[in-house]
């Protein structure tokens, strides 16, 4: 019981933390009619992301929705951002763009802290133990011609099952969901994954 108290707290305690889900650094947004504006851009939540044209100018807020990709320069790779329509979701979500091809993969990477309780025993209230770091990653994919993208999973806890999921999700190759019941392909390799559809089964 003391245990399922503590992942319980634990739990609850994501509900209360801080989110994080931005990157300031050089690149561009590309908007819905194809017009491109370079500079300094920062993602905030699923909604809208802050631009600047130079570094001292002030941010302009520019709405998600008018805009096709955001491109973001990490070193020598440009990530690339997307606002997608996710089943279950009222809203779209700001995804990154893994791979792309017949089917693209998509991520959903939170870091930010979260304070952890524990029980103190004896019934007295929980203990918070203080801060801890937590990188949760959730994985969509989006076949071409459909509407929506599919959640896969996480590497959450408490997740739906991957192995089913991804059998289901993608069923229309037989070769792919054998290794996938058969563990030669495991939530680790969803890049692989994606990629053998997209190369031996599209």
């Amino acid at each position: 019981m003391t245990k399922q108290i503590s992942i319980l707290l634990f739990t609850l305690s994501f509900l209360f933390s801080s989110f994080c889900f931005s990157q300031k650094s050089e690149g561009r947004i590309i908007y819905t009619d194809g017009k491109v504006r370079e500079g300094y851009v920062k993602l905030n939540g699923a909604h809208f992301v802050k631009f600047k044209s130079v570094k001292k100018a002030k941010a302009e807020k520019v709405d998600f929705s008018e805009l096709a990709s955001v491109e973001i320069k990490n070193d020598d790779e440009v990530s690339i951002y997307k606002n997608i329509s996710v089943v279950g979701k009222d809203e779209p979500l700001v995804l990154e763009e893994v791979v792309k091809g017949a089917v693209t993969l998509y991520n959903l990477n939170t870091q930010g802290f979260s304070s952890v309780f524990a029980p103190s025993g004896m019934g007295g209230a929980p203990l918070n133990i203080g801060p801890m770091t937590y990188d949760i990653k959730n994985l969509y994919v989006l076949r071409t011609g459909e509407e929506k993208a599919t959640h896969l999973g996480s590497n959450q806890l408490f997740t739906k099952n991957f192995k089913t999921a991804a059998s289901v999700f993608f069923k229309d190759c037989t070769s792919l969901v054998t290794k996938i019941q058969n563990k030669d392909f495991k939530k680790k390799h969803i890049k692989e994954i994606v990629q053998y559809y997209n190369s031996e089964c599209k």
